[in-house]
This record gives structure tokens, sequence and C-alpha cells, in this order.
């Protein structure tokens, strides 16, 4: 599957915390939170997609990025320099790419679990 060039795309491996069956929201929260990434490149991706087995699980239209805060951190201290997002299920961009094949956007031996698309 190709990304549209219009749509700016973090694509989000969940490799670990995935697991079938899980709820939509369980989803939402492993794909949300915390990422160690670029604040200004992720500042320009409007989606998010959770990917699984190179496959699209959930498309999240991204409202805002969030710093790990005192708090956060005080309560796993991974956290730290981490960043989550705030954002919502977007059916009409799930319409298109749900369940598409996005390996290929993934080099082979990379281990870092985020991928900038068009961003």
């Amino acid at each position: 599957m190709t990304i549209d060039p219009h749509h700016p795309v973090l694509l989000i491996r969940v490799a670990r915390e995935y697991q079938d069956g899980m709820t939509d929201d369980a989803l939402h929260e492993v794909t949300r939170s915390w990422w160690r990434v670029n604040g200004s490149r992720a500042a320009n991706a409007k989606w998010a997609f959770a990917v699984f087995s190179g496959v699209v699980r959930a498309v999240y239209r991204i409202k805002e990025w969030t710093q790990a805060g005192a708090e956060d951190i005080a309560e796993d201290s991974r956290r730290e320099g981490r960043w989550a997002f705030v954002g919502e299920r977007d059916p009409e961009l799930e319409a298109h790419y749900l369940h598409g094949d996005v390996s290929s956007y993934f080099v082979q031996g990379n281990q870092n679990p985020v991928r900038y698309v068009n961003c």
C-alpha cells in the first residue's frame, strides 16, 4: 500500500503491546504514548497509524502532542524525554488504510518503532 503524499503520517509499531481482540481503548492507549519522537517532525504529522506485523490496525487523527511531565516520569522514569499524542479514531481515513500493508515503509532490521511518512 502507498500512503497518499497529502497525508502526513506517523507509523507506530505496537508489536510489544498488541494483542488480538484488544479493546479500542487499549489499542488507542498503546499507540498514543510514550514515544521518543522528533518534536518538530511529529508536529507535522496529522495522523498516527497503529501498525502490527506490517498491517494498519487503527488510524488516529492527532490533535496535539504532549511531553511527559513530572507526574508521568514519577510513574515511570523511562518516560523522560518522551511524547504522547492526543487524538481520536478517524473513520474516513480508516476507510482507505485500515488493514493495509505498510511494511515496505520500515527498513528491515531497523528497531525504531516510529516511522515518519510525508512529515
